[in-house]
């Protein structure tokens, strides 16, 4: 059956539904039916409760800003100072209309009375979240509910320690932070320092989503100076090889020693490093 098959046959149902309406909740069924049948499945969770039909809202707003120190100097000229990113709330409205409206309402209520941190799930962007605010309209006790929500963010889904993707993704950053790079690689280091800062300000990262492009960008930088550092590590240990063939000194012999060894360990951890970004790469290319 084609999907335009499919979506007559239910429109028929539903016309039927109409039909037999004999009560408000019959005509409810009804009129949340059709909300099903054009919008499809839930396209939004707050902690264990899904939104669905006329419940999903039509818009959902969010942002973030940069928060900023900033001192004028004397002439006009200005400083800032870069103090991280501030995520705006989450807020949305929409509507409970169900038989089980007002147990909806309940639930809702208590979570936010409850106040713990949950998971916030909208097409592809993921936070978890305090649910801050939530007021209701009542158009009609027990079937029909107006409802507008307000949710702190409280970290992005890299953040939440949840495994899978983002946990994976996180555990490789991490894994690249975690090597112990010789301060002559501080920029190395820096810069993957910065994927990490990208990605925790990036939300509803997905495999090949607009979110994870940034962050490919964070990492393909940073990609290009473990390769830039291992070609002159690469060089250093060429060159001190070349010496230990004419060495005509201790000295010279301990200084080429020590060269090599500093340029093998470099070689190494930048391997290790290169490993955990292209793996973290692979897994937002997927």
């Amino acid at each position: 059956m084609s999907s335009i098959d499919s979506l007559l046959a239910g429109a028929n149902t539903i016309t039927q539904s109409f039909r037999d309406i004999n009560s408000i909740g019959s005509a409810v069924s009804a009129v949340r039916g059709v909300a099903n049948l054009f919008q499809g499945a839930s396209a939004l969770t707050l902690g264990q409760m899904e939104f669905t039909g006329y419940e999903v809202p039509e818009s959902l707003s969010y942002g973030t800003e940069q928060m900023l120190g900033i001192h004028t100097l004397p002439g006009g000229k200005r400083v800032f100072d870069l103090m991280g990113p501030n995520p705006e709330s989450v807020c949305w409205r929409g509507l409970l209309l169900s038989e089980d409206a007002e147990d909806r309402a309940r639930e809702l209520q208590l979570m936010c009375d409850e106040g713990e941190v949950v998971s916030l799930l909208f097409g592809d962007n993921r936070w978890e979240v305090l649910l801050h605010k939530i007021k209701f309209d009542v158009i009609r006790v027990g079937y029909h509910y107006q409802y507008d929500i307000t949710c702190v963010i409280v970290s992005t889904g890299l953040e939440s320690g949840d495994r899978g993707f983002l946990g994976e993704l996180s555990d490789e950053i991490g894994s690249a932070l975690g090597i112990d790079l010789p301060g002559t690689l501080a920029d190395v280091r820096s810069a993957v320092s910065t994927v990490k800062s990208v990605a925790s300000t990036v939300v509803g990262i997905t495999g090949g989503s607009p979110g994870a492009v940034k962050v490919l960008g964070a990492i393909g930088a940073a990609q290009g100076l473990v390769t830039g550092a291992a070609r002159v590590a690469n060089g250093e240990v060429a060159g001190f090889a070349k010496i230990a063939g004419t060495m005509t000194s201790s000295s010279t012999a301990i200084n080429v020693v020590n060269g090599l060894a500093s340029g093998t360990q470099k070689l190494a951890l930048l391997g290790r490093t290169g490993a955990h970004l292209g793996s973290a790469a692979a897994r937002l290319g997927s």
